[in-house]
């Protein structure tokens, strides 16, 4: 393996190390010998007991559906009532057709709380009804981009990577009020949130090519400020928590990892 090779290798082991993460982004992007102050700041905080509580409840639990998701509903005696790629509607209800409701429920259920409901609607009219529901496609995978930005709010992630530029464009853009030398980006990962501060001015001089390096991940949070940050721990128990439920927030960056708890129900 040549030189080059071995490099590489080292830096995709280095960005899982946080201790060093800061210091591979500054000699990607500031300059293994440049004077210039590094244009990211990686920082780990720890969860709390009480972030700890409600992460552990969320890693241990079934997928949920979600907004944008599809399903089918296979009757195992009664093959006429069979629907398939049902779509879990903005309002989180989902039309199941013969059903007396018509609506029902359907975001934030588990697949067996789905089949419960939808098989109580059935029974109304069918004797014992034995259906199943099977996972057709989730639903796409989403960013959360807040504060000094037009059009705040969950956005939709492209195909492929994208990256802190994409994540803002996504929301139309930075507000005239936007500090864009303190641009936040917050990642759960599996003992706490990881900071990465980034000075947006510094890439001015460098083109969009280099800043898509800054790479973002399912429901990481983009945020902008208005003033300075201060404290990222301040900012983690104010702005973060009001702006975005921490329960819900780890429940999305952990619930596609627990697709496979649907077994048999995914297809």
């Amino acid at each position: 393996m040549n030189r080059g090779c071995k490099i590489g290798a080292f830096a995709g082991e280095c960005r899982q190390v946080l201790g060093v993460l800061g210091m591979f982004f500054a000699l990607v992007l500031g300059g293994c010998g440049g004077s210039e102050p590094a244009p990211i700041e990686t920082e780990f905080q720890p969860f709390t007991d009480s972030e700890r509580e409600i992460r552990n409840q969320t890693v241990s639990a079934s997928y949920r559906f979600r907004v944008g998701d599809l399903f089918s509903v296979d009757f195992k005696y009664e093959d006429e009532l069979d629907q398939q790629y049902v779509l879990v509607l903005p309002d989180g209800h989902c039309t199941i057709a013969g059903a007396e409701a018509g609506s029902l429920p359907a975001a934030g259920m588990t697949v067996t709380q789905l089949d419960s409901i939808i098989t109580n609607e059935f029974a109304k009219d069918y004797i014992r009804p034995d259906l199943s529901i099977v996972v057709n496609e989730i639903a796409k995978l989403q960013v959360y981009v807040i504060g000094e930005v037009m059009d705040p709010g969950l956005h939709n992630m492209p195909e492929g990577t994208m990256g802190v530029m994409q994540a803002i464009a996504a929301a139309s853009g930075f507000t005239d009020n936007a500090r864009r030398s303190e641009v936040l980006v917050a990642r759960v990962t599996p003992d706490g949130f990881l900071y990465r501060r980034i000075d947006m001015n510094s890439y001015r001089g460098i083109g969009l090519q280099s800043i898509e390096y800054l790479d973002i991940q399912p429901y990481d949070v983009v945020y902008v400020p208005r003033s300075s940050l201060g404290d990222l721990q301040y900012f983690g128990e104010t702005v973060l928590v009001n702006a975005v439920r921490v329960a819900n927030l780890f429940w999305s960056a952990f619930a596609i990892q627990n697709m496979s708890q649907a077994g048999a129900y995914f297809r």
